[in-house]
């Protein structure tokens, strides 16, 4: 058994890219605790926009939205559409990192009272307690979402359902994205950085690296 299992790690190396996954987010946590945040992401706008306890719902959707597709693409999609979902994804997380060290931020709108006392309110506050806010700007939770949604659209796996598939997966990213300003867990300053720095980041992987890893051989398509 641990032969054939070392084995499959030889054939199938792309696998170390969710060790990383773990390592960065490691550093996400690290970074929390040992870097004090300065900057309040904190407007108008955010003052406008209501606490909603339904939105929880998509917001924890966002855990199966990220880790489902990589899965996935892992398994039934190319090598080359997997490392260049995972290199797009990972990419952004890690400049994400350096902006977070050197710029740390935090939301200071999180309710302490609620208006209801209901299940949903319930998981708000558990989500409160594990996951402080710092380190909000760009927003993790929309820039993964966005990316895992390129991902799954460039690996080709949906050809046959693309229109379908591309609704589906957009209404899904919206919901996430307005999730996390309507649970107060992100400015919308936030939301809009995490989904700008994926333009850069796409042009860097999907335009610059993947196709000159191709031509030289490195990655087949």
């Amino acid at each position: 058994m641990i032969r054939h299992f070392i084995s499959w790690i030889g054939q199938n190396k792309r696998v170390f890219w969710f060790f990383g996954f773990a390592g960065v987010y490691l550093s996400y946590f690290i970074l929390q605790m040992i870097v004090p945040p300065r900057y309040v992401m904190h407007t108008t706008l955010d003052d406008w926009i209501p606490f909603c306890e339904w939105f929880v719902i998509p917001y924890v959707l966002w855990y199966l939205y990220i880790s489902v597709p990589l899965i996935v693409v892992f398994f039934k999609a190319s090598r080359t559409a997997f490392v260049s979902m995972s290199m797009l994804l990972f990419s952004g997380i890690a400049l994400s990192m350096v902006i977070f060290a050197v710029w740390p931020t935090t939301v200071d709108f999180r309710p302490t009272e609620f208006e209801r006392d209901n299940l949903l309110v319930d998981l708000v506050r558990l989500i409160y307690a594990a996951d402080k806010p710092t380190n909000v700007c760009p927003s993790l939770h929309c820039y993964e979402a966005l990316t895992i949604h390129i991902g799954m659209v460039q690996s080709g796996l949906f050809k046959k359902s693309k229109r379908l598939f591309q609704t589906m997966s957009v209404l899904t990213l919206a919901l996430i994205c307005l999730s996390t300003v309507f649970i107060k867990q992100h400015s919308v300053v936030d939301v809009a950085a995490g989904l700008l720095l994926a333009a850069p980041m796409y042009i860097l992987v999907y335009k610059r690296i993947m196709p000159s890893l191709v031509r030289r051989g490195v990655m087949k398509h």
